[in-house]
């Protein structure tokens, strides 16, 4: 009886260190595709340009220069996207303004989408970072449009 009970315990114990364990890493785990964007955005009817220059820095580390409308990604791990970048006005500057930037990433999220731009004008958290979505393209020279249609060619 007493060695039934010591296994149910046992059991249990283990049970509950591997809750534990796939909480833990659940949280510190999580990957997420961070794609940071240097292109012109619209809000409230007004259009907030993008930067000559941007460099983009990740663990200290240059990710990549990104210029006025594109777009670059870098994969981490954890909750806290914290970056850093490098921002020249002008073509012709020779300054950049240097910034760190630090967000806890929603759960929900994989991908996400920072703009830059919306960034530096301070506008609201919801337009500054987004859900990436990937747009499905659709090839319409590869649909036949006949196959299912009734069509005889007349010769």
């Amino acid at each position: 009886m007493k060695t039934n009970k010591k296994t149910l315990i046992i059991r249990i114990a283990v049970i509950l260190i591997l809750i534990v364990i796939c909480a833990v890493m659940f949280v510190i785990g999580r990957g997420h595709t961070i794609y940071v964007d240097n292109k012109t955005i619209e809000y409230n009817g007004q259009e907030i340009g993008s930067k000559s220059e941007v460099d983009v820095y990740f663990n200290d580390e240059l990710v990549t220069e990104l210029y006025k409308g594109e777009r670059t990604s870098f994969k981490i791990l954890g909750q806290t996207l914290k970056f850093k970048i490098s921002v020249k006005e002008r073509q012709n500057s020779m300054t950049m303004d240097e910034y760190e930037i630090e967000y806890k990433i929603p759960y929900n999220m994989d991908g996400i989408l920072f703009s830059v731009p919306a960034w530096l004008n301070e506008l609201p958290e919801d337009q500054i970072m987004t859900e990436f979505v990937v747009e499905e393209v659709v090839d319409d020279s590869e649909i036949d449009l006949t196959e299912d249609m009734d069509i005889t060619s007349v010769e």
